[in-house]
Parts: structure tokens; sequence; C-alpha cells
């Protein structure tokens, strides 16, 4: 993309394709990403509101199941491989998986602008949540943007001697008395945007401009252990806005 567009140019130029990373060897719920939450195999969720999107062009799962594969392509999405062994075990990066497929899709000589990396363990979106991240990726002429939460809680750490504060505990702020510049905001997981040119030469999901967009605390929940998956399952079953 020329560095001279304008971000108006760039709204119409943009050409995205979504990437939802599943691996088969997840521990601590085995085969997490394809049993069923809520009626339907959790990566379907996500395969669903990718492709309710006006603005992804592609949805391409990669997998190094066979059988996962099998799952995803009933649900709509691309499988057009099977993920090596080198880029599927405990320590390989997810920006290892987003190469591999900025690698793949060069050598089938197609062009986009934007990789949209969406986690299938954060199943709850409202409806349009991705089209609304592009949009601000867009109009705000940033290189890559994460979804966040606002956080609001008093952190405290384990010291030496005894429990310590992240905060002044003698002098609590009311929540609404936070200035805004001291405003934290947590990392969801659930959807980045990354221009490929960020993508291919910093190697991260994150880089140059990075811009955010702020979701709802139901939407904010990721699986990593049976108790995520209660609390999701039961969002999902009762938040018929979710389908």
């Amino acid at each position: 993309m020329n560095e001279k567009q304008t971000s108006e140019d760039r709204q119409d130029l943009t050409r995205a394709v979504a990437l939802i990373p599943i691996r088969s060897k997840s521990k601590g719920i085995p085969n997490k990403n394809i049993h069923k939450i809520a009626g339907k195999p959790l990566v379907t969720w996500t395969i669903e509101h990718c492709l309710a999107s006006e603005k992804i062009d592609r949805v391409i799962v990669s997998t190094d199941s066979e059988a996962y594969a099998d799952i995803a392509r009933q649900a709509g999405a691309e499988v057009p491989f099977l993920r090596p062994d080198d880029i599927s075990n405990d320590t390989s990066s997810t920006e290892a998986v987003m190469l591999h497929l900025d690698d793949y899709l060069s050598g089938e000589g197609y062009d986009y602008d934007a990789m949209v990396l969406a986690q299938a363990t954060s199943p709850v979106r409202r409806p349009g949540l991705v089209d609304d991240c592009i949009a601000r990726w867009e109009t705000t002429g940033a290189d890559s943007l994460l979804t966040v939460a606002l956080n609001e809680s008093f952190f405290w750490r384990r010291g030496p001697a005894c429990m310590e504060a992240a905060y002044d505990h003698m002098n609590r702020p009311r929540r609404q008395d936070i200035a805004p510049e001291n405003v934290l905001f947590r990392e969801t997981g659930s959807l980045y945007v990354t221009a490929r040119h960020i993508l291919q030469t910093m190697k991260n999901r994150l880089g140059g401009k990075i811009e955010a967009m702020k979701t709802s605390k139901l939407e904010s929940f990721e699986i990593d252990d049976l108790d995520d998956w209660q609390i999701i399952e039961a969002i999902l079953q009762e938040k018929k806005i979710w389908r």
C-alpha cells in the first residue's frame, strides 16, 4: 500500500483475510477448539462471525488436524493446508502461524492489505465486531489494532515479606475519579488487525501505530480452563444477540 494514501483511500481498497488458528494438542481442555459449546463446535462461533463480515474476503483456518479441518470446512471456512508440525507445538508462536499463512498466500499470488487474527477461544462477539475493528483500523490510519476491555481492578503482588499493592491503597481512588491517563485496558485476545507490511517486517501482530477497539466485559472472556468454559457457555446460551 502506498504510504501517501489517505485513510479514506484505504477504506475503499482494504482487502482483509481472516486467520483462525486451532491446534489439536490442547492440554487444559482436550480437543477444546472443536468441542461443542452452546450447541456448536467452539471454532464454529468464530468462523461464522468472520463469514458474516462485509470486509473480510477469505476466512482461513490453520490447523494441524484433518479432523479439525473437516469441522472447519463444514462451517464454511477454507482449510487449504495442514499446518506443519514445527509450528504446531506448545512453544510455537501465533506469529509463526500468521507468517506461514502469509507465505502460502504469497505463493498463491493472492494480495491483501490486512490479516485479521481471530481467536477461537473468544467466541463471544457482538454482531459486526470484526467489521467495526477493520473500519477503525482504516479510519485511524493504524498499522495494527487489538480488542481491549476496560480494566477497573486493583492489583496486588507478592512482595518479599507480605502482599504489596500495585496502587496507593492508603489513598484508594474511586474508579470514576481515576485520571484518563491512568485508565488501564486489558488485551482480550479476541481480534487483531495487522497490516501486511507490519507482519512481514516486524514479524508481529502488533507494530507501528497501534489502535484499539474497546469491547464489553462479556466479550472480554476467553477460554483457558473449565471455569472459563462454563462462564462463556452461559453467556452464549443466555445472550441470543451473540447468535
